[in-house]
């Protein structure tokens, strides 16, 4: 069922694209379908089974500057998964896939999850200081067969902190008009990649 669900999204994504698909190597439609339901095999036979608390969660929460003021945004995501453990803690939850697996630098400095304690703190879904817990569900897509790599990682109150002063800064930068260029994979997609290209000139 999951299986067959996977399949006819992909299939529909494919048809319905307006750039053409480019396989790898050796790779075509029916080798992209049939290990995409190996990982949701993979994913389904190694998944912890914990009580689902909520799926796709979205949640909002203010933003202060370092003096403790609103600003006039919100930060605003959506958690993939939040799960309750055998002792009524919280799992805050990300889906992931990748070619390789997270090395230990990855898993504790990862701002996305950070992110996430900030989000549920707010919402007041776990206390205001408290430490988080947290796992990346990472479906690590090897050539054979993928693998299912579950890491745990927690987050505190002085990493939410240290947070909120990177965002202040961030977001003060933003409004005095500076522009750093910061090269990473999402440059393809940019649409601010010329002014990268074109800042040093």
């Amino acid at each position: 069922m999951l299986q067959d669900l996977v399949e006819d999204h992909l299939i529909w994504d494919i048809g319905d694209s307006e750039i053409p698909v480019a396989y790898k190597e050796g790779s075509d439609k029916e080798s992209l379908l049939a290990y995409s339901r190996r990982l949701v095999e993979t994913f389904y036979r190694n998944v912890e089974p914990l009580e689902v608390v909520a799926v796709e969660q979205p949640f909002s929460a203010p933003l202060y500057d370092e003096g403790g003021n609103p600003f006039d945004m919100k930060l605003i995501g959506i958690v993939d998964c939040i799960q309750r453990d055998d002792k009524g803690n919280l799992i805050i939850i990300d889906h992931k896939t990748a070619s390789r697996a997270y090395s230990k630098d990855k898993i504790e400095q990862d701002l996305q999850m950070t992110v996430y304690s900030y989000l549920v703190c707010a919402n007041k879904m776990v206390p205001a200081k408290s430490e988080t817990l947290h796992r990346f569900d990472v479906l690590v897509k090897l050539k054979r067969e993928p693998r299912l790599d579950l890491y745990h990682t927690t987050r505190k109150a002085v990493d939410r902190k240290r947070l909120a002063k990177m965002i202040s800064r961030v977001l003060k930068g933003i409004e005095a008009g500076v522009f750093i260029p910061n090269a990473s994979w999402m440059c393809t997609d940019c649409q601010h990649a010329e002014a990268c290209v074109n800042w040093s000139t």
